[in-house]
């Protein structure tokens, strides 16, 4: 596959050290044995749990700055969603093609990721960590002969540890990746790792909610921010990138490694195809240091050929060709007698029957002949679409009402899309869909938590915090119960309190009784006051209006006003408006003739009292019910043992 950049990328074998930290060993699973050390225990700092956020700008650590594109900067953010930037944050989520005007990135998987859900992003800068920098420099070194001199002197590290997508959740998949920033002053490089890669794509991108594949997959790559310089790694922004942890340029599964300091770069490590009439064939070519050679045709054959159109990015191989049958090549000849098993990422990392090229000329040069892939036969779109062949991709025209990738989502049924959220079921009838929505939730896509709080459930005080087609009520102390209904003596003083259901009762925490216990109040209609710790007449008493009866009916056209209270029509008076105002009055006891006023003579324990009008001056005289006493203190007629003296 051609690609048109100018940032190219330098294929480099990760020898030395790295044997020994879990190189040459495929990963999967989302393992991070050939990572560099990351996370708490390394020194990391953690970004922030923030969608689409990332860290604060951060001052290189090195006073030389970092040499990207033939720039030097010395700030950078860690963004969370899969790059480091250079000249501001990057808070976009669905990764646009390079090359891109505004900022200048390293992508190592530039995807919509969400930290909020799953996973850490991990990053920190060094100077000084002197076992870090001699590995990330040893890696460096062992496939950089042409640049002796280079050790590290600053190397920043980012981990992106078990993250999930947007749109996803902790039960979704997760993947790890790194990226590793290291320069001298002079020379720039950049290594990716991968775990396995198990989503591409977040739901705000289109991705599927369940797989978070499809949509506008990730991005990986450099931007230099000018419009014009940069680099894609191939399988970018397709469905190909899910397989990167299986793809190399430096023949190492899940490891890539590049040069990024110049302008021009010349690409290192990579094939290409010369002489032939199209991009599909040539004399095969080969880059090591910066310095292009040929490869000479011993043992060269269709397995070594399919190797080379792999790596490529074409189809399989049609032809392998000797003797320079597209001409001879010049400068070094790096490989001869090659000997490929054919399952080999790279033609650089097969192995060699011998490593003698002096006995060889351009004459013997290797050429390759690939095979142009149809990516439309057999044809992907489905339901009458027409198949539009691409490099390496294709592109399918849709008849309507089909959309999608292979023109297999039906528009006509809107249900095919998933709208429903939250499990709700989805049911279409005339172009329009419906959900029905869990318990808990509401709304056209069932979008809307239902708020089980709004209905104020919580008694007496209680804390609402609601839930998915729940609530749970915070009781105050003294209240226990779903809806904190039931009184506890629990945490509260020996006292008496009111009851806010029934307030003709009262609950009473008595000094050595684990639990309270229930009072009534005397009868005639009195409710419990905590203000005068009494029972008293409902208007006295806030919030505890009741309806009143009259035990004994008004008479004479009265009515009844309150608690066996009558107001009775005018000539008329007592308390069932019984009394005709010209009837005889006690004849012992006297009335001030200005107040209303009940009340029994302290001698007299019967059921009888008296009561007083005003413009009287003697009082009727009435009875209490059988068995009770006339109680003046709170002017009822009570039972004999809560009246004093009696």
């Amino acid at each position: 596959m051609e690609k048109s950049c100018s940032l190219a990328l330098l294929a480099v074998l990760l020898l030395g050290s790295a044997a020994g930290n879990g190189y040459g060993k495929l990963l999967r699973a989302g393992h991070t044995s050939s990572f560099y050390p990351f996370g708490p225990s390394a020194g990391d700092t953690a970004n922030p749990k923030i969608d689409d956020g990332g860290s604060s700008e951060l001052s290189i650590s090195f006073s030389a700055g970092f040499r990207y594109f033939g720039s030097v900067y010395r700030n950078f953010w860690v963004n969370n969603n899969g790059l480091v930037s250079f000249r501001g944050q990057v808070s976009q989520f669905t990764p646009s093609p390079f090359p891109i005007q505004s900022f200048p990135t390293v992508a190592v998987f530039w995807g919509d990721v969400d930290t909020r859900e799953a996973g850490e992003v991990y990053w920190r800068q060094t100077t000084s960590d002197q076992t870090l920098i001699t590995r990330v420099s040893r890696d460096i070194l062992a496939n950089y002969p042409d640049i002796p001199s280079f050790r590290a002197t600053w190397v920043l590290v980012t981990t992106y540890y078990d993250v999930t997508y947007y749109g996803g959740s902790p039960s979704t998949n997760r993947q790890s990746f790194q990226a590793v920033l290291a320069t001298d002053g002079t020379f720039s490089f950049a290594i990716f790792n991968y775990g396995d890669i198990l989503w591409t794509t977040g739901t705000a991108s289109e991705g599927d909610r369940e797989t978070g594949l499809g949509g506008i997959p990730a991005q990986a790559g450099f931007n230099a921010g000018d419009g014009t310089n940069y680099y894609t790694v191939p399988g970018s922004r397709s469905a190909e990138i899910v397989d990167i942890e299986t793809r190399t340029n430096v023949g190492q599964p899940g490891t890539f490694m590049f040069r990024i300091d110049p302008f021009t770069i010349i690409p290192l490590g990579t094939v290409r195809l010369v002489g032939g009439n199209s991009e599909f064939e040539g004399r095969v070519e080969i880059n090591r240091g910066g310095v292009w050679g040929t490869i000479c045709d011993g043992n060269w054959g269709i397995q070594e050929a399919q190797v080379v159109c792999r790596e490529i990015g074409h189809g399989g191989a049609v032809a392998a060709y000797g003797s320079a049958h597209y001409g001879q090549g010049s400068g070094t000849i790096w490989l001869n007698n090659v000997n490929c098993a054919r399952n080999e990422d790279s033609i650089s990392t097969c192995p060699l029957l011998s490593d003698v090229t002096n006995t060889c000329t351009h004459a013997s040069n290797a050429g390759v002949q690939c095979r142009d892939l149809d990516d439309c036969r057999p044809n992907p779109c489905q339901n009458g679409g027409t198949c539009l062949d691409q490099v390496d991709d294709f592109v399918c025209l849709c008849r309507h009402p089909y959309e999608g990738k292979s023109c297999d989502v039906n528009t006509a049924d809107p249900c095919q899309s998933g709208p429903c959220e939250n499990g709700g079921v989805c049911s279409s009838s005339g172009g329009r869909f419906t959900c029905s929505c869990q318990p808990g939730w509401e709304g056209t896509t069932c979008q809307i938590n239902i708020d089980e709080c709004a209905s104020t459930p919580c008694k007496n005080g209680g804390t609402c915090t609601d839930g998915i087609n729940l609530y749970t009520c915070t009781c105050p102390t003294g209240w226990k119960g779903t809806e904190c209904q039931n009184f506890t003596c629990e945490g509260r003083a020996f006292s008496k309190y009111q009851n806010p259901d029934d307030c003709k009762t009262y609950y009473e925490c008595l000094d050595g009784f684990p639990d309270y216990v229930l009072q009534l109040c005397a009868p005639q209609y009195t409710v419990f006051s905590e203000a005068t710790m009494k029972c008293e007449w409902p208007k006295d008493v806030e919030g505890c209006d009741i309806t009143y009866v009259c035990s004994t009916p008004c008479e004479n056209g009265g009515s009844c006003s309150g608690p066996d209270e009558c107001t009775c029509s005018e000539g008329f008076g007592g308390p069932a408006c019984h009394h005709d105002l010209s009837a005889p009055f006690s004849s012992t006891l006297t009335c001030d003739g200005s107040t209303f006023n009940p009340f029994r003579p302290t001698w007299d324990c019967t059921n009888t009292y008296h009561m007083c009008e005003p413009g009287r001056d003697t009082p009727f005289i009435f009875s209490c019910p059988a068995d009770l006493v006339f109680n003046n203190d709170n002017m009822v007629c009570d039972w004999r043992d809560n009246v004093p003296g009696c």
